[in-house]
Order: structure tokens, then C-alpha cells, then sequence
């Protein structure tokens, strides 16, 4: 796994891919979210299989936040609601090919991860001692 100065090089090497290094152990608020920050949005739809997706931070005035979901759907998140946000790791961003490289290792990381490989049509992950075929 890497640590945070690994990701840290790696920003400095390609700044236009990794975007933004922040520090994702902290709680976000909405006042530290910028346009173009990537997030994990809670809906909290009551569904059986309820998971956070990835959504990116479209704008942050007056108090409430316009976030885009990958199914492209657009959210307004209210202050109240603003605990459904947290931060994205960088690896969730883009994507791996080895997924315990995820720094969100965790369902949504890994749906996430799948669904950016199937649309680049990068269809083989690793998946520690397994392959996953999307």
C-alpha cells in the first residue's frame, strides 16, 4: 500500500492526473470543498444494496453544493447533508489496475474502480490473488 509521500511524488510527477492531494483522513465540510474535488456521496436511498458513489464538485456558493454522480446525475447537497460528503482518495479518482492499491478500499472504491476500467475499456483488473473480468 502506499503511503502518503507515495502519493505525494506521484502528484508532483503528473500534477494534471492526480489533481489535488489532500489530506482524505480529515472530515470534509463544505466550506474546504472546491469545484472539481472528487467525493463519495451518501444518498441514503433506503435501498437494500446502498452504496456511496463517486461524484465531483460542480459548485460551492451560498451554502450549498452542486455535485455531479457518475451516472451523471446532479445532486444539491444542503449544510445539513453535508455529512453524506467525503473525500475521494486519489487512487479512487482515476483508477487502478491492481485494486489493493485503493486507497478506498472498500465496496464503493471497488465498484468505482471497475466502472472507470469497463468505460476505458480496460476490461482486466487485479484483485490481490484473483482477476476480476468486467
Amino acid at each position: 500500500m502506499f503511503k502518503r509521500r507515495d502519493y505525494v511524488e506521484l502528484y508532483e510527477k503528473d500534477q494534471a492526473k492526480w489533481a489535488l492531494v489532500r489530506n482524505v483522513n480529515t472530515v470534509t465540510k463544505p466550506s474546504t470543498l472546491l469545484p472539481g474535488d472528487y467525493v463519495w456521496l451518501d444518498l441514503k436511498t433506503g435501498r437494500e444494496f446502498d452504496v456511496p458513489i463517486g461524484a465531483v464538485v460542480k459548485l460551492c456558493d451560498s451554502g450549498q453544493i452542486q455535485v455531479l454522480d457518475d451516472e451523471g446525475n446532479e445532486h444539491w447537497i444542503s449544510p445539513q447533508n453535508a455529512t453524506n460528503i467525503r473525500p475521494m482518495h486519489p487512487t479512487s479518482i482515476h483508477g487502478v489496475e491492481d485494486m489493493i492499491r485503493l486507497g478506498d478500499l472498500n465496496e464503493a472504491g471497488i465498484l468505482r474502480n471497475l466502472l472507470i476500467r469497463y468505460r476505458e475499456k480496460l476490461i482486466y483488473v487485479i484483485g490481490a490473488l484473483f482477476l476480476v473480468k468486467t
